[in-house]
């Protein structure tokens, strides 16, 4: 048995110290799931909400309009809406970058299709209010669940046709 250990010790110091393996860094941004474009930088819990900031990493590569180049105007924060975790309201606060064209020179903020605009929700809340229709939650509880008003569930529910 101390031949064993004299083996382990000795192999201590044979490996560079460059070369052992190293925690993963805990700032480092992670994606969501099935929210394959947003990258969360911090998350901060907070009573009964979860607020996590986040960036976009994809960029548009040419204008939609004339297919000419773009660059980056300017950025904004905006806030989003996702489904509750464990019974918690999830906020997401994303940089939203805006770009602009060089030939027609019309300005576009760049957003991944896993985000709405229009309601500043996720798709996947639209998609949980969409599931959730008939079954035993109101729309008020529904709304008060993802921290929304339950006039934008009622909306979401009217535009996709899912309104009785």
């Amino acid at each position: 048995m101390s031949v064993l250990l004299q083996n382990q010790n000795s192999l201590r110091g044979t490996i560079p110290r460059n070369r052992r393996i190293r925690k993963p860094l805990q700032n480092t941004p992670k994606p969501l799931e099935e929210l394959k474009d947003i990258y969360v930088v911090q998350q901060k819990i907070s009573g009964d909400t979860i607020f996590r900031t986040g960036i976009i990493l994809t960029q548009p590569k040419c204008c939609e309009e004339c297919s000419g180049e773009v660059s980056r105007s300017h950025s904004s924060q905006q806030k989003y809406v996702d489904i509750p975790e464990n019974g918690k309201i999830t906020e997401l606060s994303i940089s939203v970058d805006t770009f602009k064209c060089r030939r027609c020179e019309k300005q576009k903020a760049h957003l991944p299709d896993s985000l709405i605009s229009k309601r500043r929700l996720t798709k996947r809340a639209i998609q949980y209010i969409l599931s959730t229709h008939g079954k035993t939650l109101t729309n008020v509880s529904m709304a008060k669940e993802l921290g929304i008003s339950e006039k934008t569930v009622r909306n979401v529910k009217k535009e996709n046709g899912n309104y009785l």
